[in-house]
């Protein structure tokens, strides 16, 4: 090769140098030395000479001129270090990977450097090309592409048996390419779809083979990385990690209702239905007395008794024939209550309580349960006086602003008893997980512009009364919050709000609209985001669709989370987890005629 080099030492140093930058052949190929012991310990001389073949440049990409230097000066003419490169282009290359290794930590390189340097492996060994990229030979096919790292599945692939948040050590060691054989093993773990994080493993001398470990005077056997103890699965909760469009959610439509009495009866009716009758609008307050009637007239539900899905499995078992598609649409949906979605959606933001939800598979369809935690019990327990009043004054205040009949009055001064409740069973889609859930409704409005449920029902909430800037930021930020999921989930339009004094009495109201409530926190960079909410709410409905796989009433998957925690999952069976009753078992499992099928909501 005119002007280039005639033979190369053994140590990785040339016999002469080149002087200026003669055009080398495309088609000639010239090794320079073998990437062994010998050119890790004369790397600098052998960049030296690669700096001078290209030119002269170092990594401050000035000419240095087209004589051979010594080490001295190429470490003056490339003072930087590694960590100081950015972490994009071929820094995640393999050919990159190989020419760190065949120089030390303390020398740099430029990445333009790199593209003017083809790399190839063998399996006896590493060998350096320094070659013009031309027609016949492209720089492309010289060094590996992002195509061939070995990767492991996504939790959006079809193939994919992971988790979000969880890891996955990747395929076997065995059928590797070989030059993974000389390159760092790179390990893939996955938060969600988009969110990649790489993690490198330790490096090995190039004389040591693939699948052994170092140890003190010996060489042991690595265990095949299939056969390692894989994690528990969990789900992380961090906001960050579901930060993104917002995902595809379906109008809620009613398909049905049902009410509970005063004895916390079930009847597949509207009896309990109560209709929105709001004061006149004078100028003045309400001046409602929410501590009216307490305790006299209160009667409050049995906390102690544990109803799980009972109700909604009572309606959804008398109408299972009358859902559109049949009985056959429950084997991929998701059977819950709102309230459980509710804590979905709140816990990325959430930082007091925790909470538990069982999870049982029948038939195909994925049942969803509340189990209450311990530190919820002893709080329960041990509730003060002053906070059970606050809880009495918001169904009183129901009883203010709600009638018996469309276009009538409210009546304060009958008792209050929390054992009554209107429930609108409805369905959806979040992702691609149907939904038929059902939620406590308080009020529908015969006012409204709609007479469709749910767009016509009314949420009412009470508040304590704010004064300051600061007060109504924290407002905004966490009880705002509730209400926002509380409502989005069946599609309530509006909630009302009744916002007390210290003494008791309601002195104002106001209406917040649900699709409006986000525009509260949207410049509050402590605020709350809907995207983040449903997309951790559609990654743990996916999380316990994979993880909860076995058909079996009797096994449960309990779900538990703790505020700064991830979500984690141990396995029970019957008692005391178990929450689907055997009379809805033996119900859905004989091969009864169902009624004639009644039109209901479309898609």
């Amino acid at each position: 090769m005119a002007g280039g080099p005639t033979e190369c030492l053994s140590d990785g140093g040339p016999r002469e140098c080149p002087r200026g930058r003669e055009a080398l052949p495309s088609v000639a190929v010239t090794p320079l030395t073998s990437c062994r012991s010998a050119t890790v310990r004369s790397g600098t001389r052998l960049y030296t000479w690669l700096l001078s073949a290209m030119g002269g440049r170092a990594s401050s990409n000035r000419p240095r001129g087209n004589s051979c230097t010594s080490s001295a000066t190429a470490a003056r003419a490339d003072p930087g270090r590694r960590d100081r490169l950015p972490k994009r282009g071929l820094g995640r290359e393999r050919g990159v990977r190989l020419w760190e290794r065949c120089f030390p930590k303390r020398q740099s390189y430029r990445r333009r450097d790199c593209c003017q340097l083809g790399l190839s492996a063998s399996p006896r060994g590493c060998h350096g090309y320094l070659t013009r990229p031309s027609k016949d030979r492209p720089l492309q096919a010289l060094v590996p592409s992002a195509s061939s790292v070995q990767r492991s599945p996504g939790p959006g692939d079809a193939s994919s048996g992971s988790y979000p948040g969880t890891y996955d050590a990747g395929k076997s060691s065995e059928g590797r390419e070989h030059e993974n054989r000389v390159f760092r093993r790179r390990v893939v773990t996955y938060g969600l779809p988009g969110r990649l994080s790489l993690e490198t493993s330790r490096p090995r001398d190039f004389m040591e083979p693939r699948g052994t470990k170092r140890g003190a005077g010996k060489i042991e056997v690595a265990e095949p990385r299939n056969k390692l103890p894989r994690s528990a699965p969990s789900l992380p909760t961090d906001p960050a990690l579901y930060s993104g469009p917002f995902p595809f959610y379906r109008r809620p439509s009613e398909l049905g209702c049902f009410s509970l009495d005063a004895q916390r009866q079930y009847h597949g009716d509207a009896r309990a239905l109560r209709y929105y009758s709001p004061p006149p609008t004078n100028g003045q307050g309400p001046n409602f007395d929410l501590r009216d009637g307490y305790p006299d007239r209160y009667q409050p539900r049995d906390e102690e008794l544990q109803e799980g899905l009972d109700h909604l499995l009572r309606w959804l078992l008398e109408h299972r024939g009358q859902l559109e598609g049949g009985p056959g649409w429950l084997a991929g949906a998701i059977v819950t209550w709102r309230g459980h979605l509710t804590k979905l959606l709140t816990t990325p933001y959430e930082r007091q309580d925790g909470w538990q939800l069982a999870a049982s598979r029948f038939q195909g369809t994925l049942y969803l349960s509340e189990v209450e935690t311990p530190a919820a019990r002893v709080q329960r327990l041990a509730r003060p006086p002053l906070l059970r009043e606050l809880m009495y004054m918001g169904y009183k205040f129901e009883q203010y602003m709600c009638a018996d009949k469309p276009g009538g009055s409210p009546d304060p001064s009958g008792e209050v008893n929390t054992n009554v409740a209107f429930c609108s069973v409805l369905r959806s889609r979040l992702g691609n997980h149907p939904l038929l859930f059902s939620g406590e409704v308080d009020c529908r409005d015969p006012q409204a512009p709609s007479t469709q449920p749910p767009t016509c029902y009314v949420e009412l909430k009470t508040s304590k009364e704010m004064h300051s800037p600061g007060q109504w930021r924290s407002f905004y930020r966490h009880k705002l919050l509730k209400w926002w999921a509380q409502s989005f989930l069946p599609g309530v339009p509006n909630v009302v709000a009744g916002f007390r004094n210290p003494e008791g009495f309601v002195c104002s109201l106001k209406t917040f609209p649900t699709m409006e409530m986000f525009e509260h926190v949207r410049n509050d960079r402590d605020g709350w985001n809907p995207s983040v909410c449903m997309n951790f709410c559609a990654a743990f409905l996916s999380f316990a669709q994979n993880t909860v796989v076995q058909d079996d009433p009797r096994l449960v998957h309990l779900f538990s989370w703790e505020p700064g925690g991830p979500v984690t999952v141990s396995v029970h069976q019957d008692a005391p987890y178990a929450f689907l009753p055997m009379w809805y078992v033996e119900a859905m499992t004989q091969d009864l005629p169902s009624p004639p099928k009644t039109p209901s909501p479309k898609d």
